[in-house]
């Protein structure tokens, strides 16, 4: 599953189930890949055992007060 799987057939739920599955590993490249699909981003977040989906916002970006600054 790539970014172009996706983008020829958006919004297809099975699509995005199976684009979500596929995220193993590299957690933060995905998010950022998929950073304009907030759908898959949801679907990569809820795939992630242990995610506080409480750190996310309406587009599950990390909310200002929990992102890490060095």
């Amino acid at each position: 599953m790539a970014l172009e799987d996706l983008l020829e057939l958006p919004n297809t739920p099975a699509m995005i189930r199976a684009t979500a599955r596929s995220c193993h590993g590299f957690f933060s490249m995905w998010i950022q890949i998929f950073k304009d699909h907030p759908e898959v981003k949801k679907a990569i977040l809820e795939n992630v055992c242990g995610t506080a989906m409480e750190c996310y916002d309406e587009n599950f970006s990390p909310k200002e007060d929990f992102i890490l600054r060095a």
